[in-house]
């Protein structure tokens, strides 16, 4: 069960979500028994890979007073939108920190590793021997692990705030 309403002195605040979607649609702001402001939510679906919600986006917010009927519009742009392959959530595609890294191609999700063989239980070797494990490509990749990330909001005076982000970084170094 999602909030449908706040009430508050003088006043309440209607949140309306689409029954198909369950995406929050549109608030509605109440003083003294009148509607007041009203907020709409405009999204845009990203796939059609036939899951069982797609995914979609937030495009834009519309704030309209009722009194004037003047709006203010805020518009969101998203990084790589519809740029990159289709993955779900149980991709084995994942970076070191859990950020998708595109190599759908990844059949587990341990580090493709050389490891030296030990003597272990009366076994010993005459000399080192190494195996290779697992098969995963677990570097990280900005462009896939940045996707549908927020790029920038646009606000109704025109202003632009655009955002940057990086990887993480680590240390590869044998002691």
């Amino acid at each position: 069960k999602y909030l449908s309403k706040i009430t508050y002195i003088n006043g309440s605040i209607e949140f309306i979500t689409s029954t198909l979607t369950k995406m929050l649609e549109k608030i509605n702001i109440y003083e003294n028994g009148g509607l007041i402001r009203e907020i709409q939510f405009n999204y845009v679906r990203i796939d059609d890979s036939g899951y069982r919600d797609p995914r979609r986006l937030l495009k834009s917010l519309v704030l309209k007073d009722i009194s004037t009927g003047q709006t203010q519009q805020y518009t969101f742009s998203y990084f790589n939108e519809g740029g990159v392959p289709q993955y779900d959530e149980f991709t084995k595609g994942i970076d070191f920190w859990g950020y998708y890294n595109g190599r759908y191609n990844n059949t587990d999700l341990v580090p493709k590793q050389k490891i030296e063989m030990t003597a272990n239980a009366g076994i010993s070797y005459s000399k080192s021997a190494f195996i290779n494990i697992g098969g995963a490509d677990r570097n990280p990749n900005l462009a896939s692990a940045q996707a549908y990330t927020l790029r920038s909001i646009t606000y109704p005076t025109g202003a632009t705030t655009t955002f940057t982000y990086e990887l993480n970084q680590y240390l590869n170094s044998v002691a």
